[in-house]
């Protein structure tokens, strides 16, 4: 079984690599966004943010800070233990 933590480093590496690839050369630059090679170098970049059990939309949300999206950040939403949503 997947432990949260996994999860969120999976879903977190998903977003992470979609995000790079829609970015032009000189935003990464400008980011300093460095390009990682493994799915677990993820948590080089990112901090826990907050914890939330907000809604009957899902279980629990985690929230990051991430250098991809300085503004927003990063939330990966649970719904029965399993990833419903990132964004």
């Amino acid at each position: 079984m997947d432990t949260v933590e996994s999860l969120c480093g999976q879903a977190l590496w998903t977003n992470y690599r979609k995000d790079l690839e829609e970015m032009e050369p000189d935003e990464l630059e400008e980011f300093e966004i460095p390009i990682l090679d493994a799915p677990e170098d993820i948590w080089k970049l990112v901090t826990c943010r907050s914890i939330m059990f907000p809604s009957e939309y899902c279980d629990f949300q985690v929230s990051f800070v991430v250098p991809w999206d300085e503004e927003h950040g990063c939330t990966v939403f649970f719904k029965d233990l399993q990833v419903i949503l990132v964004e």
